[in-house]
């Protein structure tokens, strides 16, 4: 037993081993504090500007923010020398340059202010590098504060957060330095790193920019080229390397790019401020190739390539990222066929999408809708879409709709591939493993779709142990009416009373089933889960369904159709919630039936049971 505690003792210093190393060498004489630093300092900078090849600057330094960050976070304020920033400015991408004095770190590039006449940054210090690399890498998977919720970019009212610092400058702060009289009152931010997309439709791109308006992100469209055209397979990560976070690979590419501050062993941290701030997190770096400067008067940056998958991004936090290089992180494999069976048209795309709570649903919806837009041409099409989950051990989630219209296709295929996605994978049940996303999408030109105007029944009063006939009625957009017909058995023991007939299209029998019974879409367990999320019926067929008007109940997610009163009582009292709720009609009957027409509208009737009817 002794020598069993003496391995396991040895185990974990050898597992910390890297983290130490990294520390130690980043808390010796190799740092240089913010108190040594004085206004007139020259430093020197490090960074990428061409392919792979590390490029020296000179720096200034002008001053320092004094708790500007948070309180004992202090921003070291800089200003680049030379005709080549001069010029080009301070850059999105060089977002983590190494800033040294004597050879000893000074920090991070990471700020700057828009508009500058002058390439004038901010510098995140060493020593708040020292605690992202501190920080144990555990397999804890969190949102992002940065980003709205998926479900609000579903319904399109999101207003993204605004919790990335900004630093005014303040007339303390020029008392103290001079230098940095001009910038008082001009507020300082993180700098947007290029986030280089490849593939992505015009439209996806336009939402892109709005979801990420408040991150340190520019969402580019294909500016960076494709990675097959350069080799990337020599260029090592090292202090002043061009760094990559892929977050979708394959047939479409999302990638950022920024720089390396500081490497010990296997162990780097760089970009000096944060990317979505979500923590802990598993996302591929790679390495990344400079194609060229781009010069702007509102904001420059670097055309970069992420290049190959070299190791794992570890931490996401407020004063840098920090990752190992190695191991590569495990993706979510997407695969999406496009079909038109009318033409033979066929169009296959595959990708591997990042794993992550508040990234995996919103790339996947975005390379689901890019894919859709790029495969239809401008005009009217009606589509079946099928999404199949694969899910480690679960049988096969599979959901099935249809969409018709002249805009937005792509955006409705989307949030119907990612909704079960983000649904499955921010349960407060038990952690899932997806394996593996497929999306079929077959359309067809001129959307058909239906509207239903009316309902019928051959007889509104029924004798227990009879039938009746139920006829919706729907009109084509510019064609001749049709019908759809169920005939339903009256149960031979059914009381009299009264029942509510309902011709439906899907979105309109949900909303009846939240009315009727809304703790039976509450689940209690990730098997009633996924079979709410089967449970949505494709937006191409008749809902018919039949309801008797008196209460039943539903307990933690099952449905009882009949109970006593006593126990109504006690659902609907003031001593329990949660557990169960009173459902204001029971479902007797549901018929769905298909057509070849995308379906909207609702009607309903009523109906006697009497057992005195002929």
């Amino acid at each position: 037993m002794r020598k069993f505690y003496v391995s396991v003792f040895f185990s974990v210093l050898i597992l910390l081993s890297g983290y130490v190393s990294a520390v130690n060498a980043l808390t010796t004489a190799s740092i240089m504090p913010v108190e040594q630093l004085k206004p007139g300092m020259i430093a020197t900078g490090k960074s990428v500007f061409y392919g792979a090849e590390i490029d020296t600057f000179e720096v200034e330094i002008l001053g320092v923010l004094r708790n500007s960050f948070y309180p004992q976070k202090d921003v070291i304020v800089a200003r680049a020398i030379g005709d080549f920033l001069e010029h080009n400015g301070i850059m999105g991408g060089m977002s983590g340059s190494p800033i040294y004095i004597d050879g000893k770190l000074v920090g991070a590039l990471a700020y700057g202010w828009g508009f500058m006449k002058d390439p004038i940054f901010g510098i995140t210090p060493a020593s708040d590098l020292i605690e992202v690399i501190e920080k144990p890498d555990l397999a804890v998977d969190e949102p992002s504060p940065l980003l709205p919720s998926f479900e609000d970019i579903a319904q399109k009212s999101f207003q993204a957060s605004q919790v990335l610092p900004e630093f005014p400058v303040s007339a303390v702060d020029a008392q103290h330095f001079p230098a940095l009289a001009g910038l008082e009152g001009q507020t300082m931010r993180p700098l947007q790193a290029p986030l280089i997309a490849e593939g992505f439709s015009p439209q996806a791109m336009a939402l892109f920019q709005e979801v990420f308006q408040h991150t340190s992100f520019i969402p580019m469209q294909g500016s960076g080229g494709s990675s097959r055209y350069y080799d990337t397979s020599g260029i090592d990560l090292e202090a002043g390397s061009a760094v990559g976070v892929q977050f979708v690979r394959g047939d479409f590419n999302l990638s950022a790019t920024g720089t390396v501050t500081f490497r010990d062993g296997d162990r780097i941290a760089g970009f000096g401020h944060p990317m979505f701030l979500t923590g802990n997190c598993l996302f591929p770096l790679t390495n990344a190739y400079l194609i060229t400067p781009m010069p702007n008067l509102m904001s420059s940056w670097k055309m970069a390539i992420a290049g190959d998958v070299v190791g794992t991004m570890t931490q996401d936090r407020q004063t840098g990222i920090a990752g190992n290089i190695g191991e590569i992180p495990e993706m979510l494999p997407l695969d999406i066929q496009i079909t038109n069976d009318q033409t033979d048209f066929h169009r296959a795309y595959s990708c591997e999408i990042v794993r992550s709570k508040a990234l995996t649903p919103l790339f996947l919806f975005f390379t689901v809708m890019s894919a859709v837009e790029t495969s239809l041409s401008n005009g009217k099409y009606m589509a079946d879409m099928k999404v199949t989950v694969a899910m480690e051990g679960y049988a096969d989630i599979v959901i099935e709709d249809t969409f018709a219209g002249e805009t937005g296709l792509g955006f409705s295929a989307g949030m119907s591939a990612a909704m079960p996605i983000n649904t499955l994978l921010t349960n407060t049940f038990e952690p899932v493993n997806v394996e593996q996303v497929t999306v079929a999408v077959n359309y067809r030109p001129e959307p058909q779709q239906a509207e239903i105007t009316g309902i019928r029944v051959n007889r509104n009063r029924v004798r227990p142990g009879s039938s009746v006939e139920i006829t919706a009625f729907l009109r084509p957009y510019r064609g001749d009416e049709f019908m759809e017909t169920f005939e339903m058995a009256i149960p031979a023991d059914m009381e009299d009373g009264v029942l509510v007939v309902t011709a439906c299209d899907a979105q309109s029998g949900q909303e009846i089933e939240l009315q009727r019974a809304p703790m039976r879409l509450q689940p209690h367990n990730l098997e009633q889960l996924i079979e709410l999320i089967q449970m949505k019926d494709q937006s191409n067929a008749v809902i018919f369904e039949v309801f008797r008007l008196e209460l039943g109940a539903t307990v933690r997610g099952q449905e009882l159709p009949a109970i006593p009163p006593s126990m109504i009582a006690v659902l609907s009292g003031t001593r329990q919630t949660g557990e169960g709720g009173v459902n204001l009609a029971t479902r007797v009957a549901k018929q769905v039936r298909p057509t070849s027409y995308r379906v909207q509208g609702c009607q309903f009737l009523q109906i006697q049971v009497d057992s005195r009817a002929k």
